[in-house]
């Protein structure tokens, strides 16, 4: 697959990672060896592959007996290029000398050329545990809120130990546990709220009694400079069949099978503020919104709905976007300066308009005439331009391709997840929880939580909430009605209940409303 670069048509990609050059063996015990490399990218050395595959044999690698040696399950997906990648292979014999070698595949897949061979001789069987993690240290970006390291017992026995932190910020599960010779996972995570832009240092220390203590230095990055640019990531969905409603969701109960047709793209994150804004200043720049008073009106095709609300009646202030002196600005509405995240307080209207502005400024058709709102004459998964989401799209793409109960899988919702159920109290940056899934090598992210998301689809009552048994392809939803669809649940008390984080769950708002809870995101149909 080629890379999307916002809605060009991807071309093949036909560059392989670049091969590992520097794989090492760090660390090794009577069962187990730790490597250590640093990771290429999706072409060449930039980007982020797709996978790893590693291998070990007690003679030589080479390509010409690459085959022959013994592939590694469980090897983690690669991280961006020039990250530091650790694993370990277990299962080895003591006292044994073993070659490690490895490739790299994008998603296409292209495969890297065979890395170079590290070797080593496992230790003689010992009689006591012997602690052994899989890291000395975790780096976390701007965005990144959870990281992963391992305890391994390299002796025999049973290896009990205790974890620590000392910083409020840093937060590790489980706390304490116990191992064999198999590897214990023990997640870290870190709080940025609150946090102050700059660079934060840790320890996560691992105290195993008579085996043991060692540490692992943690350092957070809260980035100064988020990113400020109406440039959009997309994943493209490729086309297929699904069951739509899962039987428990409010209002897809009903369960049938959806086939959708087209290949689509889906925005990785919801528009953000910053994102909103400079496309909402260059469509009033060149006419096509005006400002009323506190509100931002549509101005084409004779329309005049209202598409922001910039100031809620009440006076309340909840839209990071302020407008003064023919310019519009990121303002503080009560939670800071907030460019990375979501766009709030815009209409069903003010959503599908952004998407006919992203159209136009790019040369290609808009999706929607604003005289009727219809979307490429009601058809919208051959309508050229940008547009929302159908409802049949949003959960297809939510549930990927397993047809899971939320978007990251069948387990409950927490707090580590997403942002729900006010358990941070307001919106997050886009992105800053792991991805719920990924499709072709790139991550969708907020599916669940953060804000609502405007789906293109009508919504009527109680029609739609009684989803047909029957077969259907390429479904339209209603061809009116008096409210819009919306998925995903947020962070405030629309959200109230862990089902309302369901791929299925199906939820619907009046298209002139907006609040502090209702975002989008942008999706296009690849060959219309």
């Amino acid at each position: 697959c080629g890379k999307d670069d916002g809605g060009t048509k991807p071309a093949t990609d036909t560059t392989a990672p670049a091969a590992v050059s520097d794989l090492s063996v760090i660390a090794v015990t009577d069962s187990s060896a730790t490597l250590q490399w640093t990771a290429p990218g999706d072409d060449g050395t930039e980007g982020k592959a797709s996978q790893y595959d590693v291998r070990y044999a007690t003679e030589e690698i080479t390509e010409q007996n690459w085959s022959q040696a013994v592939a590694v399950a469980g090897v983690p997906s690669p991280g961006i290029a020039g990250s530091k990648e650790t694993f370990t292979v277990a299962g080895l014999d003591p006292e044994t000398v073993y070659s490690f070698a490895l490739k790299t595949a994008d998603e296409v897949p292209n495969w890297s050329a065979l890395s170079n061979v590290a070797s080593d001789t496992t230790a003689a069987l010992t009689e006591e545990p012997i602690l052994v993690l899989s890291t000395t240290s975790l780096d976390f970006d701007s965005t990144a809120t959870e990281r992963t390291f391992t305890i391994t017992n390299g002796g025999t026995g049973t290896l009990t130990w205790t974890v620590t932190d000392d910083q409020t910020w840093l937060g590790v599960d489980p706390d304490s546990g116990s191992t064999t010779t198999e590897a214990d996972e023990v997640t870290v995570t870190v709080d940025r709220l609150g946090v102050s832009p700059g660079t934060y240092s840790g320890t996560v220390t691992v105290d195993a009694g008579s085996a043991g203590t060692q540490a692992v230095t943690v350092s957070m990055s809260v980035g100064t400079t988020p990113p400020r640019s109406t440039t959009l990531s997309f994943v493209t969905v490729p086309h297929g069949t699904f069951t739509m409603g899962d039987g428990v969701a409010l209002c897809g109960e009903g369960e049938h099978q959806v086939t959708l047709t087209e290949d689509f793209y889906l925005g990785q994150t919801e528009v953000t503020n910053q994102q909103y804004l400079e496309l909402l200043q260059w469509a009033y720049d060149n006419g096509y919104v005006t400002v009323v008073l506190n509100t931002v009106q549509d101005n084409l095709d004779g329309s005049t709905q209202e598409l922001l609300d910039l100031a809620r009646n009440d006076g309340e202030i909840t839209c990071s976007v302020g407008f003064s002196d023919a310019v519009f600005t990121l303002r503080d509405a009560g939670h800071g300066i907030n460019p990375d995240h979501p766009v709030k307080e815009v209409t069903w209207y003010g959503a599908a308009a952004f998407c006919d502005w992203l159209s136009l400024k790019e040369g290609l058709p808009r999706a929607y005439d604003h005289s009727t709102w219809e979307c490429n004459g009601g058809d919208p998964y051959h309508a050229v331009g940008y547009r929302l989401p159908t409802d049949a799209e949003w959960e297809y793409a939510a549930q990927y391709d397993d047809e899971r109960i939320y978007p990251w899988g069948n387990e409950a919702p927490s707090p580590s997840r997403c942002n729900y159920e006010r358990n941070v109290g307001w919106t997050t940056p886009v992105g800053s929880y792991p991805a719920e899934k990924t499709i072709g090598g790139k991550g969708l992210y907020d599916m669940a939580g953060n804000v609502w998301e405007w789906c293109n689809d009508w919504f009527t009552w109680p029609r739609d909430c009684l989803l047909s048994t029957a077969p259907v392809t390429d479904p339209l939803g209603p061809a009116s009605g008096l409210d819009r669809m919306i998925r995903g649940g947020s962070w405030s008390y629309y959200c109230c209940s862990d089902d309302d984080l369901r791929c299925a769950l199906r939820g619907w708002v009046e298209p002139t409303f907006g609040d502090p809870c209702s975002g989008f995101r942008v999706a296009r149909t690849v060959n219309p």
